[in-house]
């Protein structure tokens, strides 16, 4: 403990807090009556927040702390509250768009069919917002305050602090950082600068002249706290996909990727079969082309490989038996035939593909479909005209009880029910080839031993994937 501030508030900033914590002698205390996280007090006020039904959703500052108070005594809660009444930055109006409530609304109103992945992503969406806006608030606080200590992290910097700025590096920690060089004269609290687990001079202070170019922080570029690891597949007529803007929807923009293509199933059926056309011209025998559609992610173009979902892609093509590729393929072309770039083997495969696609969402927590219903027609998806929208919608209907709580719909921009929940007399029509609906499908997991294999296949396929990951291309020629 630095000495004189065993009485203060010490507040640790940064991402290597966890360094900083093992200073206080007693940091066990302050754990229960004066937290040296400052995120301790936003996640409480996130918390509260997201208790509040959605008609008290615009409740004030003052009476959502009051309730906090109520049950916490930590002293930084009166701060906090005339700082989130009196400066509009921390407003909760400013920090909640009306575009967000708006689809926080949305989800309130449907929520009767309890898709638990966008409930989290909801909540997460809520939590977020006050999240990344901990440090920025406590600085506020520091203005007021004398009794307050801010022990900040310079270790992950090395000494460099050129990008940050010149605003061109925007991690959490890059805009505390500008905040409290620009606010560093109104400040009553103390900062204390830590490196190499020694107290050193801030960093303006060593290269006044570079600091006096720091640009101002700008908001529109959020620090990015706590990445949220979530994948997102987009479902649909190729028009509604076309027309689908993701932005439009506040709750996927918290879902990341590199190019909106990337959220499509469209992308992962298209590479996979350029590669099995690609490849399968050098496997002229039956064991050969066993062996490379055991191991087709071996040969995926390395540019691809960034693609969040392959790897689950590839445990569905290896564990349930009727999408495994060589049966297929099998479907549709003799063993000894190797022009599978002819149309209907592509289409054939594509159909295939899209229904993978629903069965990896099982095989992860992280992934949501989003189904496009714009421009579908009910009437020709439950006649079976032929469509392969039509095809994953009836194979969606067939397994809701599986996939409930891994698909939402929308519809204009709105999320909406199933469907068969909307109209579900005209729903009751459709007859399967042979079970009914309350049955799952002949490939669906349902015994037991299968099942086991599924959920093991992970922990021992990657270990003897590397060690034969050379072999098998040889095996292949």
């Amino acid at each position: 403990m630095v000495q004189g501030e065993k009485q203060k508030t010490i507040l640790c900033f940064g991402a290597d807090e966890g360094n900083l914590e093992q200073r206080l002698s007693d940091r066990e205390l302050r754990e229960k009556t004066n937290p040296y996280d400052p995120l301790v007090y936003t996640v409480e006020l996130a918390d509260h927040l997201l208790q509040q039904p959605f008609e008290n959703f615009s409740l004030q500052p003052k009476e959502l702390i009051d309730q906090i108070k109520e049950v916490s005594k930590y002293p930084l809660w009166e701060d906090i509250q005339t700082i989130m009444i009196d400066n509009p930055r921390f407003q909760l109006h400013r920090i909640y768009s009306e575009q967000f409530l708006e689809e926080y609304q949305q989800y309130k109103e449907t929520k009767q069919f309890a898709n638990h992945v966008m409930k989290d992503t909801l909540a997460y969406g809520i939590r977020i917002q006050l999240l990344k806006n901990t440090e920025l608030l406590m600085i506020e606080v520091a203005k007021n305050r004398n009794d307050l200590v801010i022990w900040i992290s310079l270790d992950s910097y090395n000494g460099d602090f050129v990008a940050t700025i010149q605003g061109k590096q925007n991690r959490y920690a890059d805009f505390t950082l500008r905040s409290l060089y620009h606010e560093k004269d109104k400040l009553k609290a103390s900062i204390v600068f830590w490196e190499n687990g020694q107290i050193v001079a801030a960093p303006w202070e060593k290269n006044a002249r570079s600091w006096r170019r720091c640009v101002e922080n700008d908001l529109r570029k959020s620090p990015n706290i706590y990445p949220l690891e979530r994948s997102l597949l987009i479902y649909g007529l190729r028009l509604a996909r076309i027309h689908f803007n993701y932005e439009d929807q506040v709750l996927l923009k918290q879902f990341h990727c590199k190019d909106i293509n990337d959220f499509n199933i469209d992308k992962y059926n298209d590479i996979l079969l350029e590669s099995i056309i690609e490849h399968i011209k050098n496997c002229p025998t039956e064991k050969s082309r066993e062996e490379f559609f055991s191991h087709w992610i071996d040969y995926l173009p390395e540019k691809e490989r960034y693609l969040p979902l392959w790897e689950a892609y590839y445990r569905v093509t290896q564990t349930i038996e009727k999408f495994q590729l060589k049966n297929i393929f099998k479907e549709v072309i003799s063993e000894d035939d190797t022009q599978f770039d002819r149309s209907e083997i592509k289409q054939h495969f594509i159909k295939k593909g899209c229904k993978i696609g629903l069965e990896l969402t099982l095989l992860s927590q992280h992934v949501t479909v989003i189904f496009l219903l714009d421009e579908l027609c009910d009437l020709r998806v439950v006649k079976k005209v032929p469509s392969i929208t039509g095809s994953e919608l009836r194979y969606t209907y067939r397994n809701w009880e599986r996939f409930k709580h891994r698909i939402v719909f929308i519809e204009k921009k709105k999320f909406v029910s199933p469907p068969w929940e909307s109209y579900p007399e005209f729903w009751a029509t459709y007859q399967p080839k042979s079970k009914s609906m309350v049955q799952p499908e002949v490939c669906v997991l349902s015994d037991k031993k299968e099942f086991k294999q599924l959920k093991t296949y992970a922990q021992t396929n990657r270990q003897s994937q590397s060690k034969q990951r050379i072999s098998r291309k040889e095996h292949c020629r």
